[in-house]
């Protein structure tokens, strides 16, 4: 992923949390929750919404809102603290490069003769 940090200006990593919680490298409860929010913000603005980590993203971004309302529901934190900040919009994936949709063909081909391999050992 060469390109990664040219997409991505802001990385954070569950890394990231955890140095800065241990070394209180938090001003506030919301710097935090921004921090979180930049992880699945990321993992959707980086990979295509067909990929496993766009996918995943998608769910953790849910178990944080869900957890956020939780724990404003019993008062630890404010209910505007529980609301996930706007880091804007994901942008739309970009057209594939031609190699990349060549590669996916040649896997295809090769499933494909797999399955065909596979049938005719079932037949004979």
């Amino acid at each position: 992923m060469p390109d990664y940090y040219e997409v991505i200006k802001e990385p954070v990593a569950l890394s990231t949390l955890k140095y800065k919680l241990q070394n209180r490298g938090y001003g506030t409860f919301a710097d935090f929750v921004r921090d979180c929010a930049l992880i699945p913000h990321n993992a959707q603005t980086y990979n295509r919404p067909e990929a496993g980590a766009y996918q995943d993203a998608l769910v953790i971004k849910s178990v944080m809102e869900r957890e956020l309302r939780q724990i404003a529901e019993e008062n630890i934190i404010s209910p505007q603290d529980a609301i996930l900040p706007d880091l804007g919009e994901i942008p739309p994936a970009s057209p594939r490069p031609a190699e990349e949709e060549e590669e996916d063909e040649d896997e295809d081909d090769e499933d494909d003769e797999e399955e065909e391999a596979d049938d005719s050992e079932e037949e004979g």
